[in-house]
């Protein structure tokens, strides 16, 4: 059985990003901020993760040319293969995976026949996006593939094209795994779904985070002093600095981590210029509800006659 696994990751928005997807197609909502294009691009092998590993079957993509070849992938972004014209450029992509089909055959199935004889240098980006989903939904033996917001270039590419290489795909046991600003598309595209929150995934039974957890940004211009001195506090259940003046500050209960972010960079002469509390993550919300639900004593009355 294929297997992408996610092993405490972070990298930009996304924070300790621990879970594993199986084979079948799997839909995590969220937009750019939240970390969707940043999440695309570590499984596909594009990006190395700050910390933690990214495994498809145990190898890590971006490590592996041999791993890189089993993944078809659109990002955010895309540039094509050099190439006079599209045609060109796709049949290099063909090349490169040993497949003999004519570009211009396959461009035609997937509604871009238009295309064909386009120079690259003349298409936008949502065009350059649109052939790279042709070249993607081509790849004849792909164990994981991964579509970063699909359903936004129906208008270029056909849809019976997109859905039969979906099916196809799911038929196979390969792993999709797509990426959707709207629940409604999400819900579309089928398979299990989850969510994105400011780097956090949320609702996913193979992908959780602890529901307590709470996240504090402090701007400081000695990040690496106060990631050290946050080392030795119980009540800091991690942090992330990667680069720049902000530490991002994991903990459960907020006044604590707070009081205790406070008084270690006054002991250590750690200059704080600015201390925030993030909202609390949708995930959170909804735990509190169902304990506040739970909690009270009118529940067990409730549907009794």
């Amino acid at each position: 059985m294929t297997e992408l696994a996610f092993e405490a990751v972070d990298f930009g928005q996304l924070a300790n990003i621990s879970g594993t997807l199986s084979e079948g197609c799997h839909t995590v909502v969220g937009s750019a901020r939240d970390g969707t294009g940043e999440l695309l691009r570590l499984a596909a092998g594009l990006v190395r993760a700050s910390s933690g590993r990214v495994t498809l079957d145990g190898a890590q993509a971006w490590s592996s040319s041999r791993v890189r070849r089993r993944i078809a992938a659109v990002c955010a972004d895309e540039a094509l293969p050099p190439g006079r014209d599209v045609a060109g450029s796709f049949q290099l992509a063909l090349q490169a995976r040993g497949d003999a089909r004519s570009a211009v055959s396959v461009l035609e199935a997937a509604g871009l026949g238009a295309f064909s004889a386009r120079p690259v240098s003349s298409l936008d980006a949502r065009e350059r996006r649109a052939v790279a989903l042709g070249i993607a939904l081509s790849h004849p033996d792909a164990q994981l593939t991964v579509l970063h917001e699909p359903l936004n270039l129906l208008d270029l590419v056909s849809e019976k094209y997109l859905f039969g290489a979906l099916q196809r795909l799911s038929d196979s046991r390969a792993i999709v795994l797509c990426t959707a600003n709207r629940l409604e598309d999400a819900t579309r595209l089928g398979g299990e779904v989850s969510a994105l929150e400011r780097g956090l995934w949320l609702d996913s039974p193979r992908a959780r985070l602890p529901l307590a957890a709470i996240v504090i940004r402090v701007q400081t211009p000695e990040p690496e002093r106060l990631v050290e001195c946050l080392k030795r506090v119980p009540e800091v259940l991690r942090t992330q600095w990667t680069s720049g003046q902000e530490v991002r500050v994991f903990g459960s209960e907020p006044e604590q981590v707070l009081r205790s972010i406070v008084s270690g960079a006054r002991a250590a002469a750690i200059r704080i210029a600015a201390i925030k509390q993030d909202p609390a993550a949708l995930e959170v919300l909804a735990a509190a509800r169902a304990g506040l639900y739970e909690a009270s004593p009118n529940v067990a009355g409730r549907g009794q006659s």
